[in-house]
């Protein structure tokens, strides 16, 4: 086959490159937006030393630190004997105990399998809980511009999109907040980008199957 070369082949190789640095800088926005979410972590590093308990903030990640705990301590189907009968739960809403059944799982055994993945390593789960939310914060960066991207067809809208989320984010992504909205947040943008690309491609196909002659004369000439 012949070489491809000219103009031609210099605007394949300027797309080629387009491609690398706009992956490059969606990268960049992730490691950045990682670091930025991980600073609170850093200014208690000390504390944490005598207060291990110190990387975590508010009430809701105590609570699953707990239940994570006790999977870990009792088996991943431990889980199901976590409700107001049981009195280990009445630590939560006393003296009435806590339902912990009836509540979604996912964060739950995600922090479950990921510890057991790590434990072997020497790390805790006080500081995997706490990183956890900037890593998810990390990945809605990548996954909102995929998004971008795929709505708009432009590798710009990718890169303002990452840095976008990576400089205006929200407390649950922040290091110490383990909590469903942080899972949920980085799973959004990903679900969405697989809906439109999915929405996209069912949608051409249909095209393509009911497409008539002259359709087809028509698609043939826009193509060219």
């Amino acid at each position: 086959m012949p070489r491809k070369g000219g103009v031609g082949g210099f605007l394949a190789s300027l797309e080629r490159l387009s491609t690398y640095i706009t992956a490059v800088l969606v990268l960049v926005a992730a490691l950045v937006g990682l670091y930025l979410r991980l600073y609170p972590l850093f200014n208690v590093m000390e504390l944490a030393r005598v207060y291990p308990e110190v990387v975590l903030n508010e009430m809701d990640p105590f609570g699953n630190y707990w239940i994570i705990k006790y999977l870990d301590e009792h088996g991943p189907a431990s889980w199901f004997m976590l409700t107001r009968e049981n009195p280990a739960t009445h630590l939560f809403w006393y003296p009435f105990g806590r339902d912990f059944v009836h509540e979604l799982p996912g964060l739950i055994y995600t922090g479950y399998v990921l510890y057991q993945l790590v434990k072997p390593f020497g790390v805790s789960l006080l500081n995997l809980l706490s990183v956890l939310p900037p890593v998810f914060g990390a990945m809605t960066i990548v996954g909102s511009a995929l998004l971008a991207y795929e709505v708009s067809r432009k590798k710009l809208a990718a890169v303002l999109a990452a840095w976008l989320v990576a400089l205006a984010f929200i407390d649950r992504t922040l290091a110490g907040f383990f909590v469903k909205y942080s899972l949920g947040i980085a799973l959004a943008p990903f679900v969405l980008w697989l809906h439109v690309r999915s929405w996209r491609t069912v949608s051409y196909t249909h095209l393509r199957a009911h497409e008539t002659s002259l359709h087809l004369v028509c698609r043939l000439l826009l193509e060219k």
